[in-house]
C-alpha cells in the first residue's frame, strides 16, 4: 500500500504485531516524518509512534495492563 510514494505496511495479525511492537521492536523503525507530521500530536508521543529509549519506557509504563 502506497500513501502517496511512501510505502505503508499494514499487519494484522496478532502474533506479527507481537513480534513488530514487542519481541523484535528493535528490529523495526519508524523513519516516516511526513506521516509523523500528519497524526495527531498526542499520537507522535505515545506508544505507536514513539522510538528508542522513549518507547522502551512508554512500554514498561503499559506493560502491566496487559496481562
Amino acid at each position: 500500500m502506497f500513501l502517496g510514494h511512501l510505502p505503508m505496511l499494514i499487519v494484522c495479525d496478532p502474533e506479527a504485531m507481537r513480534d513488530i511492537f514487542g519481541k523484535k521492536a528493535n528490529c523495526y523503525h519508524k523513519h516516516n516524518e511526513v506521516l509523523k507530521d500528519l497524526m495527531d500530536p498526542m499520537l507522535r508521543q505515545g506508544l505507536l509512534q514513539s522510538e528508542d529509549e522513549f518507547w522502551k519506557q512508554q512500554r514498561a509504563l503499559t506493560s502491566p495492563a496487559f496481562h
